[in-house]
């Protein structure tokens, strides 16, 4: 048997939404926090991803871009 946890610091209104979003989906309360922790992380991985990776473009081009861009939106009228 597994020993008992406590959280502190989490108010009765947080823990009844807690308890209502596990019985909603059908699971107990340390099945839904589990699956809270794993998408967290998965969240998580996804930007670091996404933010972190190797750039497409270089840092020239990325100034070439945005120069072509201002030139257009004053072209266009645009603010």
């Amino acid at each position: 048997m597994e020993s008992i946890k406590t959280i502190k610091g989490i108010d009765n209104n947080t823990w009844n939404k807690f308890k209502g979003i596990a019985a909603k989906n059908g699971l107990k309360m340390p099945d839904m926090f589990r699956t809270m922790v794993n998408e967290y992380e998965k969240s998580s991985n996804f930007w670091n991803k996404i933010l972190n990776s190797k750039r497409i473009i270089s840092e020239i081009e990325a100034s070439a871009l945005l120069k072509n861009n201002e030139r257009i939106r004053n072209e266009k009228g645009y603010r």
